[in-house]
């Protein structure tokens, strides 16, 4: 992808907003096949995708409070 192209959401090619739009938050990066990394809409996100992100910030908040954070 060129600098000038905008991101497109990797399965359905919705137009991304800015990244410094607050809604840019909802969108979810994803490793592509090539090694890339794209961006997927929050209407794409998968149950099984959401199920799996929860549980890796769950994992990560207990790392943090195992090290003396307030995750």
């Amino acid at each position: 992808m060129s600098v000038s192209e905008p991101e497109r959401c990797e399965r359905c090619r919705r137009l991304a907003p800015p990244w410094e739009d607050p809604g840019y938050c909802e969108w979810e990066a994803l490793e592509l096949e090539d090694g890339e990394i794209g961006v997927i809409c929050p209407g794409c996100i998968t149950g099984a995708e959401q199920q799996e992100m929860d549980a890796d910030d769950m994992d990560l908040a207990e790392e943090i409070r195992k090290l003396g954070g307030d995750a």
